[in-house]
């Protein structure tokens, strides 16, 4: 029996929530703009779903993010390596970073959209924006935490600059990188929605 409840406790709590949410809704303690009935809005996506908008306008959010993460993926660890790397990329770059990082960035959306217009390009701008700090900083602290004896073995060894970059930093830098690139999916994923809801 008490198996059964606990396989059943997340169910159970969503329940709670889809019965809480619709109770209050009913109540009238806020406009249905601000707060839809749950069964209003499980109408809606069913009738989006048949008549083929929802899976279109869902395929388009997933573009706009997924286009906005790899291109913040790549950037991302790019600049990470460099600042890493050259003191003259930590110099440019490090009080950009540190600035940046904790910027609520959505902030910059409507400059963004001024310079780039109402199209794609704007929304996927935001993700790039909003989601390279994170990979960005995973990326540095990575690559900075690499055993400094892995380094002078390779050295040692005769391994140049770039065989030292490919074949011993970035296979141990690895795994703090996607740490970084876990933290920054789901915010390109939240960033694209809301730039679609600010700019339809």
């Amino acid at each position: 029996m008490a198996r059964l409840i606990l396989r059943l406790a997340p169910w159970l709590s969503v329940l709670a929530v889809a019965a809480a949410w619709e109770l209050f809704a009913r109540s009238g303690a806020v406009t249905p703009f601000m707060l839809p009935k749950l069964t209003t809005v499980l109408a809606r996506i069913g009738a989006d779903a048949a008549a083929g908008e929802l899976w279109q306008n869902l395929g388009l959010t997933l573009y706009r993010s997924l286009t906005g993460f790899a291109i913040a993926a790549a950037t991302g660890i790019a600049l990470g390596f460099a600042v890493a790397y050259s003191r003259a990329a930590r110099w440019l770059f490090d009080p950009l970073i540190s600035v940046g990082f904790p910027m609520p960035k959505i902030a910059f959306l409507p400059i963004i959209t001024l310079w780039l217009g109402f199209h794609d390009v704007s929304k996927i701008a935001m993700v790039v924006f909003d989601a390279i700090f994170p990979v960005v900083t995973a990326t540095i602290a990575a690559t900075l935490a690499v055993e400094r004896e892995l380094l002078w073995s390779a050295r040692n060894l005769g391994a140049s600059e770039r065989e030292l970059l490919h074949e011993v930093v970035f296979p141990a830098a690895l795994p703090q990188i996607m740490t970084g690139l876990q933290v920054a999916l789901p915010i390109a994923l939240i960033v694209c929605i809301v730039a679609e809801m600010k700019l339809g």
